[in-house]
Formats: structure tokens, C-alpha cells, sequence
């Protein structure tokens, strides 16, 4: 009982694959396991992704498709509206709910226009876990390039808010890409961010 009443609601644990493609097509891989131990939740998972506008680096806004989400391995309803430059991805239950409890939640995407385009090189700077009223305890992201990295790739990965954040991740070489780990949990509000310029 009183480890019940100890519990939170929180994010356990965060994982993002990403690969990208020669033609910047980013496909994201996801999986979140979560507690709902005191109903933040009850209403559905709710993803938020940030929509990146159009500038002179960026020819068309950013966009996602082709999303599919699971729930505890079973195919999960999604609602998805976006709104002042955000997509709310909405993943429940055929009941529109999430029971109490823990959960595992896999979500997959396609995301374009993605990389800022300069003259001589290209940034690829994503909110990768996303910011949460939760703490996430740890997260992790791959960047995959079949092809293996750029020769003079700049790859780093930092933690917490815009105006206050560490480059603190564990970092590790797979032979096509490139791997952040947290060293710490994530407080709410605080977010996995990772740069990239080719």
C-alpha cells in the first residue's frame, strides 16, 4: 500500500530509432513504457510533434505520415490533429482509454523536411523525446545512415531546455550511425535533443 501511494505517473523508459534516407526521409521507431499509476494518462498517450516551418533553409513545412502505434503489442486507435505548429498523436484503446497500470507504447512514423539546407552543409536538430508534464527515468536514440556516417559528421546530444542544457549523453559508434544514452533521468519539461550537421 505504501508503495502504491508512493507511485507516479512517469515515462520508465524512452527509445527512438531513427534512419534516414539519401533523400532526407527520416523513418522513427519509438517506444515509450509508461506507468499510469494515477490517471494522467487514462484519456490516451498523447504524442506531440513539433511541425518545422518553412524558411530559407527548409522548402516545405515538415510532415509526418505512415503512423502506426501499438499498445502492450496489440494495435492502438490514433487521432491526430495538429494544431500552432504542433501534430497531437493521440494513442488509446478501441474504448478511447489506458488502464492504470504499466504500458508499453510503440509508435512509428516517416518525417520530411526535416534537415535545415545551407550552402556548404545540413543541420538535422530534433526534440527527440519530446517534453512531458513527467519525468522521464532514462532515454536513448540511434541516428542510422545506411550508408554509414558522413567523414566529417558533427553528432552531439544534450539534455534539458533550450536556454538550460548539458551535453551529458554516453555516446557509441555502431558501424552505420551513431547512439546517445542519458546518464540521468529527465525531469519534466526536459527533453533528449540531438544535433547533426553534414
Amino acid at each position: 500500500g505504501i508503495a502504491r501511494a508512493q507511485a507516479t505517473d512517469r515515462i520508465s523508459a524512452f527509445d527512438s530509432k531513427i534512419t534516414a534516407d539519401r533523400d532526407r526521409t527520416l523513418h522513427v521507431q519509438e517506444e515509450f513504457q509508461i506507468a499510469n499509476d494515477t490517471g494522467l494518462f487514462d484519456r490516451g498517450f498523447h504524442r506531440r510533434l513539433w511541425i518545422k516551418p518553412v524558411n530559407s533553409q527548409r522548402a516545405k513545412p515538415g510532415s509526418f505520415q505512415l503512423i502506426g502505434a501499438r499498445i502492450d503489442g496489440h494495435d492502438a486507435v490514433l487521432r491526430a490533429n495538429s494544431d500552432k505548429g504542433v501534430l497531437d498523436i493521440g494513442i488509446a484503446t478501441d474504448t478511447g482509454t489506458l488502464a492504470r497500470g504499466d504500458h508499453v507504447i510503440e509508435l512509428s512514423y516517416t518525417a520530411n523536411y526535416q534537415f535545415a539546407i545551407f550552402d556548404s552543409f545540413e543541420d538535422l536538430n530534433q526534440d527527440v523525446s519530446g517534453e512531458w508534464p513527467v519525468s522521464i527515468e532514462k532515454a536513448g536514440v540511434g541516428l542510422n545512415l545506411p550508408e554509414g556516417l558522413p567523414k566529417d559528421a558533427l553528432i552531439s546530444a544534450s539534455t534539458g531546455t533550450d536556454s538550460n542544457f548539458r551535453f551529458d549523453c554516453v555516446r557509441t559508434d555502431p558501424p552505420s550511425g551513431v547512439r546517445f544514452q542519458t546518464t540521468h533521468s529527465l525531469a519534466p519539461g526536459n527533453r533528449l535533443f540531438i544535433s547533426a550537421r553534414f
